[in-house]
């Protein structure tokens, strides 16, 4: 105090003041002897004592503060007054950056700044160190740029601060630098380059992403990384810019004084006259997104300009001009779906359709579909869809959620065509430069501002960690010498936003739960942390809670805190956008899944507890905040990598003022951005810090003189350190690294700098040295060179010359040597010949005696194998004869004995005789036929032993003359090692089949039983045959035919037992055509059993081959070749000797397969394997019984004093006795047979499966499985649970494969709950024990399905390159890919990956279709052929019917005709196979829709062909094609016959639509044109204005007349006439002729209908449709009307009574079931069928048939009641028909307009007039209103009548109903305002729900 007393305050001189707490720079402005008075820069003055003054109260100010300093660490005043003084005066003269070391401080001017930014300023900072020149945001942008290349290290720059700071400018600064620094390393300067794109993805992302808000007029409402990639040259390799949290919910609503993103009216001001009427847009005032806030346009904004340089930045992207329409109609359309508002009427219902319209088309999106989805909800509910009205509210929501999805997901494609632009390879290090959003605190705060204020919190803590954590931590580690410096740590605030229970957690979990609400959000939140210092809950209660973060204390609205987290988006309108014909659209949508989790109807089973693998992620979807979390976090991680610059971005005031210095707003911000303690840290700080090692290799150039002084790396840092700073004060030594500040850093590059430059001009000298030495050395090296060469040369001609003169004279040494050679070999090969000639004479006499030697014993033993035959037939005969005769002499009575024994004896006579003489004759036959191939085979014998002594002679020949020619050289003495030209190496082939199949293409019980190989992991397993036992065994059958003894073996855990052992490969019955080719010979087909024994197939006549003899043989080893095809006859086959072709005929087409295969394998297999196969073989299918070793339970040995080695075999269905032939065999049948238990082992493959368990896998044989599922996409299956034993199959799952659950249906009848999988060439059937595994399984092989990598085709790739080229050049593509061109060939596989299997159909069409790679194949294979077909347009359809039924199909036979139009050769320009193939594509244009990228394929293949070949008939398809494309709409019928024709001919299709009075009008359509459009076209032709009623069309066929929808394409109905057709023709009705269904145009609502003109055509209309309303009995009124209707009518029809006129129908007049049902209610009344005379009295007026004769004869006896019934209503009709013509007699002079005038006029007395009635039956338990009702429709509401009745019970207007439809089938639901719901039963319910929202949608109208 003394002190500052004692100090001499002169005027004028500078001082801190403190005011009210707070330092003020002020000046001295008067002193006296006692007091000091003060006057502060901000206006404030003072006058203190001087005995009060004090160092508290006023301080003098340093001299730094007074001038102000560049960098604030060098401050002589250290307090925040002072940080607050130094920038003001600085931002004061316009110097508005200032450093803290090296971050930067950025004061927003709010104005611009001539010369600070321009390129000139930009060259003064380039190669300069970070303080050599004034504080700049180029100098930051520098320095992260050289410390890239210095430290090899990545960078990055944090731009933070406020809203309205500076930040995105700043952003653009640095980009625009490290651009022009790329541009200047590569030494060039291009418009095109990356890092122009870069920079013009500034006005891109600033239109879309930026708006005003009222801190900021261009404040950015997403946060962006961008991540610039740098090569080694130096140049920007590459980027790619993240984006973060975009607020997306400013699209549909912003707070006051606040505009939507800069985009829509930078549209809306910038768009040219031809877009504006494209677009529809006029002016933001009509736009209600645009609208609300007030605020239309800025001054400072000049949103016209700013659209322009988005349109050039569109193009520097290489967006096409059709995207950049494409883009601007999106925005246009959400403008446009802002302008749609809604009404309440039955629920919410559209009231502006113009908008709706208007949106629909700019999004390419059906009108109709388009409002429903957003007025009602659509669910699946047992596989049937049922739709519910939204209230206003939700439309509402529903409206702004698709506007907001859009622009999210329009902003998204821009941002990834950014990416695409701008993206590099590989890089070097990268500098990322960070613009978030800034701290918001607004008057209300919401989810939007919670999420940005938790980012800034998270960049403060990586700011605090980076500039106070770790630096302090690391002086404390290295142990240097440093007094810590406290700062504010924000840790505890983020704990209470992101740890476990925290803001961010219960937020989620709220969300998550489906009655959360956002009041239960708030009590969580404060119940949870009431007592946590950060969080605030408000004093008063309402619907906010507070946090404190480090920028202060901010309140959140929870108000649709929920809904925005959830962000949720209606499948069904997503669904409708996906469905959008503009492809645009389709693309934005294209990754959203329209599957909604946990959906109803149609799904995958749900998936109860299995064993799975652990670890699976979790379905649900991630919500707004965890997202905004994860890539938050992820942002953390990548800075983290980076070494980080900050730049804090400091607002002046809160005006958006140009120089306003407010200094409350910017100490507020100093505050708690911790600016003060960075001063301090920074002043007192050492913020370079290096290795000793990386200090050395860095700085070693400075410190050259130390090193032979100083040994110790940390003693050579120091002593370079004290060279240039010896009082050790900007710097200090740690344990591990050297600590500097950034002012000797820069003093040490600059030296170093220096140095380098002075180094490397001597390695500079040095190397031109070198390079000289080099240049000289390698020009004397090529004089050498060419001197060799030369001299080469030189000696080569030389000696080339001696040696062509030596060859010359050994070529004619040479001829004659070998002259005299031949001569001598010529007499040799002479006397050889006649020496051979004559040895053949010979040996032909040897060979022919011994061929008649052997024929004569041949003869010899065959004649003795014939009697030795024959009499053994004769005794077994005689045996059996003697037999016989003496069990029946036994057995017959004494009377019958003799006469039954001659008859018995004469039968058997005259059979053995017959027998024998049919066995003389088939031995007769057989002998010549062994004759035959006796004398065949001798032929071919000799011919053989003939061919093989020539070729022998012939080699001996050659071998002679071969060592002749040697031994002739060797005697001359020439060079006999000469290398032959050719070397024949003598190899043995071994042919055969090594068939190699996975199981998953052959399943176990149909692999190949001859070479089955187990397959695991992707290797063959080899591995021991299992043992198999086999032997004889007697076996009890049934009762009658007792034991029995057969062969029993033991084979694949199978007991099988066969009447006889398997000693043939493979036996069979098959039919076999004789020899010969006469017409005999072609119809003598004998059955006969076929034996394949080793390579030799035998046949007999019968099956018992343990007596039969063969027939004949056929020996493999001489077959030739084995014929597939065996001629006429069904699975026939033939097998090729050289002697003749045996023609054969399967039972079967597997069994022709089995029998082919063996045949073809054992004939190429040696002999050994012949023999081993046969080991192997045995046939199941053909064993008498079998037992599955799995079903037994137990085998025991049964003491049987008869049979004492019999043993029983207990099963779990019966017991098998059995005996074998010794105790021995029966104790090693016992072992065999005994079940064996297996012990789980710890194996690898069951601790990763997904899925295992007990399947019965079906086949030929049902065989019980254990099935693994494991982790690789296999299901493996075993036979045991022992999975170390080899594994029986594998079936391989890929994304094709497929899984169907079990019907319901068959599993209640059989009990079996069968699914199947379907694999690539097989479909598994496997058995499940219950409901619940079958689930399981099939959940489980589902998800394994789903996980494997997607299939493609090559035609799939490449039509993925084609359209991503989007210009290809064609002709190249075909040339290069022939698979996409026309072939005339065949194919065997689909063009697509289809997915294995038979599709899911209906019964009735299933048995239709194979699979649909089947039925792929059977389509493309008949399109070459479609062109000689006689009814194409048959086969049109039939494909065109495929598709519908397997929609899988469309975009096959798409590519498939596609392919069959493209790269067509010019003499193939319009030919009919051609032009076939366009007409079938241009049906399939009209009816289906193709998938998007088919689409486009498709698309560019029509614009090719068009443009190549105009003016032919192939360009007229594609323009016909290209133009249905447009206007394609989802079909629900096959074309009729009719429309197929109007397609081929590229015309419209013609119908016709009858109306009333006979009248029929011809209209002509499209496959597109709608029912809406051609009632339109017809109220135009008619001149019927639609003011008073609604005309539609209506399908009528018999009694049936259903209205037409008016978006139901009419073509659609058409075919479904055709259907009915069709079926009706199948099926025709017993009686009547068949019902003929027609087009009706005629009235559907009747909204003023009082106001029709009486002579108007829509007047004759309505008085028709009156008079069938009234016939039909669908009117209420009283007879008494109803009679004059009636008289009325006749007099319209007739004109005036004339006498003896009468009626011939009366039913054309009066409503006849009226009559019978008075009748019948009179009936149930009184019992009887009773007339009342008193009525009848008035109505038959002197009828002939009196009351009481017409009582008798209904009393009658023999009357039926039926017949009393007809007779009644006969009588009524005759009363009606009196009644009415004594009334049409009163008519007379009425004329037929009046009459019709009349008859309109009695029924608008009626209330029911203009209604529509439906009848009805009332199932509510409640007893409100009778069961018969009668429910009337009218433009004002719905009316309950009584059937009959002729006034209403109860009326409801549709204000009044709050919804309507039917949640069952043939149930009509009522749901009325302040009602229980009223339900009625009627088969109308469809048309009563359509006749309302008509109703409803004209209300809504008007």
């Amino acid at each position: 105090m003394a002190s500052s007393a004692l100090l001499l305050w002169q005027p004028g001189q500078r001082v801190w003041l403190s005011h009210k707490g707070q330092l003020l720079p002020a000046t001295v402005t008067a002193t006296t002897a006692n007091d000091v008075s003060f006057a502060s820069e901000y206006g404030e003055t003072a006058t203190h004592p001087r005995s009060a003054l004090s160092h508290e109260l006023v301080q003098p100010m340093h001299q730094t503060s007074i001038d102000s300093v560049v960098d604030m660490a060098s401050l002589g005043d250290l307090h925040e007054a002072a940080i607050l003084y130094n920038i003001q005066q600085r931002y004061l003269t316009d110097n508005i950056y200032t450093y803290i070391g090296s971050i930067l401080s950025a004061v927003n001017p709010y104005k611009d700044l001539e010369g600070v930014y321009t390129p000139e300023m930009m060259e003064t900072y380039m190669d300069k160190q970070l303080g050599d020149m004034p504080p700049h945001i180029y100098a930051i942008a520098n320095e992260v740029y050289v410390c890239m290349w210095r430290m090899r290290q990545n960078q990055c720059v944090l731009i933070s601060g406020e809203s309205g700071a500076g930040k995105t400018e700043s952003t653009k600064f640095i980009l625009s630098y490290l651009s022009a620094m790329s541009q200047k390393s590569l030494g060039t300067k291009s418009d095109i380059s990356v890092e122009s794109a870069i920079l013009e993805s500034s006005p891109i992302l600033e239109a879309f992403g930026n708006a005003k808000t009222i801190y900021n007029n261009n404040s950015s409402r997403f946060g962006k990384f961008i991540k610039l990639n740098f090569a080694e040259s130096g140049n920007i390799q590459g980027g790619r810019i993240i984006d973060y949290l975009l607020e997306k919910n400013r699209v549909v609503r912003q707070n006051p004084q606040e505009r939507n993103f800069h985009i829509f009216y930078a549209m809306i001001a910038g768009a040219t006259e031809e877009e504006r009427e494209l677009l529809c847009i006029e002016d933001p005032q009509s736009c209600h997104y645009l609208n609300q806030s007030g605020c239309i346009s800025d001054p400072t904004i000049n949103d016209r300009e700013d659209f322009e340089k988005v349109r050039h930045a569109f193009l520097v992207m290489d967006l096409v001009p059709e995207q950049i329409t494409d883009v601007l109609s999106v925005l246009a359309g959400i403008l446009h779906l802002g302008n749609i508002s809604f009404m309440s009427a039955a629920g919410a219902q559209i009231s502006t359709k113009r908008s709706l319209q208007t949106a629909a088309n700019l999004l390419g999106l059906e009108a109709f579909r388009f409002g429903d989805a957003l007025t009602q909800k659509f669910m699946v509910l047992r596989g049937e869809e049922i739709t519910t009205p939204l209230t206003v509210e939700q439309a509402q929501d529903s409206r702004d959620s698709m506007a907001m999805s859009l622009y999210a997901n329009l902003f998204r494609w821009i941002l990834e065509r950014i990416n695409a632009r701008i993206k590099g390879g590989e890089t070097f290090a990268f500098i990322g430069v960070l613009d978030i959003f800034g701290f918001e605190n607004f008057e209300v705060n919401r989810f939007e501002q919670f999420n940005i204020n938790f980012a800034n919190e998270k960049l403060q803590e990586y700011f605090n960690k980076h500039i106070f954590s770790l630096e302090q931590y690391e002086y404390s580690k290295e142990g240097i010498d440093w007094t810590d410096i406290d700062w504010v740590d924000n840790a505890e605030c983020l704990d209470l936003i992101e740890r476990k229970l925290g803001v961010l957690d219960l937020l989620d979990e709220e969300s998550r739960f489906p009655k959360g609400t956002d009041r239960s959000l708030l009590d969580k939140l404060h119940g949870t942390h009431k007592d946590n210092a950060f969080y605030v809950k408000p004093k008063v209660s309402n619907n906010k809670f507070g946090v404190r973060h480090y920028a202060g204390e901010v309140f959140y609205d929870v108000s649709g805190l929920l809904e925005k987290n959830r962000d949720t988006f209606r499948v069904d309108i997503l669904k409708v956008l996906k469905e959008s014909r503009s492809d645009f659209v389709y693309d934005l949508f294209e990754h959203m899944s329209t599957t909604e989790p946990g959906a109803g109807g149609g799904g995958r089973p749900s998936r109860p507890t299995m064993i799975r693998k652990a670890g699976k992620p979790s379905r649900k979807k991630a919500t707004v905040s965890s997202q905004f979390k994860d890539s938050l976090h992820s942002l953390m991680t990548t800075l983290g990598q980076a070494n980080p610059y900050f730049v804090r971005c400091i607002k002046p005031n809160g005006e958006k003022l140009s120089d306003s210095f407010v200094p409350r707003t910017v100490l507020n911000q100093l505050k708690y951005s911790g600016m003060m303690e960075t001063v301090r840290i920074r002043r007192s700080g050492y913020p370079v810090r290096r290795t000793f090692e990386d200090f050395m290799f860095r700085y070693a150039v400075l410190g050259r003189e130390v090193g032979a002084q100083v040994t110790g790396e940390k003693e050579r840092c120091t002593a370079i350190l004290r060279r240039h700073d010896t009082g050790s004060k900007e710097w200090q030594i740690g344990k591990t690294k050297v600590f500097y500040r950034e002012a000797l850093e820069r003093s040490l590059e600059r030296l170093r700098d220096a140095e380098l430059r002075t180094v490397c001009k001597i390695i500079y000298g040095v190397i031109l040295t070198v390079i000289a030495r080099r240049r000289f050395l390698r020009t004397r090296a090529m004089i050498i060179q060419v001197q060799k060469v030369v001299r080469c040369f030189i000696y080569r001609m030389r000696f080339l010359r001696i040696r062509r003169a030596a060859i010359s004279f050994q070529r004619f040494e040479r001829g004659r040597q070998a002259r005299k050679l031949f001569a001598k070999l010529l007499e040799q090969k002479r006397i050889e010949e006649e020496r051979r000639r004559a040895e053949e004479r010979r040996r032909e006499e040897e060979r022919q005696q011994e061929l008649a030697r052997l024929e004569r014993e041949q003869k010899e033993q065959e004649a003795a194998e014939m009697r030795k035959r024959l009499e053994e037939d004769e005794r077994r005969r005689r045996m059996d004869e003697e037999a016989r005769l003496k069990a029946d002499e036994e057995e017959r009575q004494a009377a019958m004995a003799k006469i039954r024994e001659l008859e018995e004896q004469h039968r058997k006579l005259e059979e053995e005789a017959r027998l024998r003489a049919e066995a003389a004759a088939k031995e007769k036959i057989r002998l010549k036929q062994e004759q035959e191939a006796a004398k065949v085979a001798k032929e071919k014998a000799l011919e053989d032993a003939k061919i093989k002594a020539e070729a022998e002679d012939a080699f001996a020949i050659i071998g002679d003359l071969d060592n002749a020619l040697k031994a002739f050289q060797g005697a001359l003495g020439l060079d006999t090692d000469v290398e032959s030209d050719t070397e024949e190496d003598e190899s043995e082939l071994e042919s055969g089949f090594d068939e190699m199949r996975s199981d998953e293409e052959e399943p176990e019980d149909q692999q190949d039983p001859y070479s089955r190989k187990f397959r695991a992991e992707g290797q063959l397993l080899s591995y021991e045959e299992e043992p198999s036992f086999e032997g004889y065994l007697q076996v009890k059958g049934n009762k009658r035919e007792g034991w029995k003894r057969r062969w029993a073996i033991i084979k694949e855990e199978v007991l099988m037992c066969f009447e006889m052992k398997q000693d043939a490969i493979k036996q069979g019955w098959l039919q076999k055509k004789s020899s010969g080719s006469g017409t005999l010979s072609r119809r003598n087909w004998k059955r006969r059993y076929f034996a394949l024994r080793g390579k030799t197939l035998f046949y007999y006549s019968e099956s018992d081959l343990s007596t039969a003899k063969p027939q004949g043989a056929i020996d493999l080893k001489d077959v030739t070749g084995i014929l597939e095809e065996g001629g006429s006859k069904e699975h026939a086959f033939g097998v090729i000797t050289p002697e003749r072709t045996y023609h054969l005929t399967a039972e079967s087409a597997d069994d022709k397969r089995e029998w082919v295969e063996i045949i073809r394998r054992v004939r190429a297999m040696p002999e050994q394997k012949v023999k081993s196969l046969l080991a192997h073989e045995v046939d199941p299918r053909r064993a008498l019984m079998t037992i599955d070793l799995e079903f037994i339970d137990s085998v025991t040995a049964t003491d049987q004093e008869k049979r004492p080695n019999a043993f029983a075999v207990i099963t779990v269905n019966r017991v098998y006795n059995m005996v074998a032939d010794s105790p021995a065999e029966m104790h090693m049948w016992i072992g065999a047979l005994s079940p064996k238990k297996f012990s789980l082992g710890d194996d690898d493959i069951l601790t990763t499966c997904l899925a295992r368990g007990q399947l019965i896998k079906e086949g030929n044989i049902r065989r019980k499985r254990f099935f693994v599922l494991t982790d690789t996409n296999q299901l493996r299956y075993y036979k045991s649970e022992n999975t170390r034993q080899p594994v029986s199959g594998v079936i391989h799952l890929n994304c094709l494969c497929a899984v169907d659950l079990y019907d319901e249906m068959e599993a209640a009848k059989t009990g079996l709950y069968t699914f199947k999988v379907h694999a690539r060439k097989t479909t598994y059937r496997l058995t499940a024990r219950n409901a619940e595994d079958a689930n399981e399984w099939v959940a489980a092989i589902q998800d394994a399905i789903y996980n494997c990598p997607t299939v493609q085709t090559i035609t799939e790739r490449l039509v993925l390159e084609i359209i991503k080229s989007r210009k290809p050049d064609w002709d190249k593509v075909y040339e290069k890919h022939k698979v996409l061109t026309r072939t005339n060939a065949t194919i065997k596989t689909p063009i697509l990956a289809l997915p294995y299997g038979k599709p899911n159909l209906p019964r009735e069409k299933d048995e239709h279709y194979g699979t649909r790679h089947q039925e792929a194949v059977k389509i493309f294979n008949a399109l070459l052929s479609q062109d000689s077909l006689a009814d194409p347009i048959k086969h049109v359809q039939e494909v065109l019917q495929k598709c519908f039924d397997i929609e899988d199909l469309q975009s096959e036979v798409f590519c498939q005709l596609i392919k069959q139009t493209a790269g067509v050769a010019a003499e193939e320009l319009d030919t009919p196979g051609v032009l076939s193939c366009w007409q079938t594509l241009a049906c399939m244009c009209c009816t289906f829709i193709p998938e998007r990228a088919i689409k486009r394929y498709l698309n560019m293949h029509l614009k090719k062909v068009i443009e190549k070949y105009p003016d032919t008939e192939m360009a007229k398809f594609a323009d016909f094609c290209l133009t249905n494309l447009l206007r394609t709409k989802r079909r629900d019928f096959v074309p009729s016959r009719n429309e197929v024709i109007a397609c081929l001919g590229r015309r419209d299709l013609n119908t016709t639509a009858f109306c009333y009075g006979g009248g029929q009008c011809t209209i002509s359509l499209n496959s597109a044109t709608t029912a809406g459009e051609v009632v339109q076209k017809l109220s135009l032709g008619l001149q019927i204005s639609g003011d008073n009623n609604r005309f539609a069309l209506f399908e009528e066929g018999g009694s049936t007349s259903k209205v037409i929808d008016d978006r139901t394409i009419l073509a659609d109905i058409l075919g479904k006439f055709e259907r009915n057709y069709m079926e009706a023709m199948k099926n025709p009705p017993t009686s009547g002729p068949l019902e003929k269904w027609r087009l009706f145009f005629k009235l559907f609502c009747f909204i003023k209908p009082q106001n029709v003109p009486n002579e108007s055509i829509e007047a004759a209309f309505m008085f028709e449709q009156f008079c069938d309303d009234v016939v039909f009995g669908r009117f209420p009124a009283s007879h008494d009307k109803l009679l004059k209707l009636a008289a009325l009518r006749m007099q319209f029809l007739e004109g005036d009574y004339e006498i003896g006129a009468t009626i011939q129908d009366v039913g054309e007049l009066y409503p006849i079931p009226r009559i019978v049902q008075e009748i019948k209610d009179q009936k149930e009344l009184y019992g009887v069928i009773h007339i009342h005379e008193t009525y009848y009295q008035k109505t038959l007026r002197g009828s002939k048939v009196g009351i009481g004769t017409l009582t008798k004869k209904m009393k009658a006896p023999e009357i039926t009641e039926e017949d009393k019934l007809k007779a009644a209503v006969e009588t009524q009709k005759n009363a009606v028909k009196a009644s009415v013509i004594d009334l049409w007699r009163r008519l007379q002079g009425v004329s037929s307009s009046e009459a019709q005038h009349k008859y309109i006029e009695i029924l608008s007395e009626c209330p029911a007039f203009g209604c529509s009635f439906f009848e009805a039956e009332y199932v509510n338990k409640d007893q409100r209103f009778p069961r018969e009702l009668w429910m009337a429709v009218n433009a004002k509401g719905v009316q309950i009548y009584k059937r009959g009745a002729v006034a209403p019970i109860q009326s409801y207007t549709y204000e009044n109903i709050i919804s309507f439809g039917a949640p069952v089938s043939n149930e009509y639901r009522l749901v009325v305002e302040g009602q229980v719901p009223i339900s009625l039963q009627t088969s109308m319910v469809a048309e009563i729900a359509k006749l309302m929202k008509a109703y409803i949608s004209l209300v809504v109208a008007r």
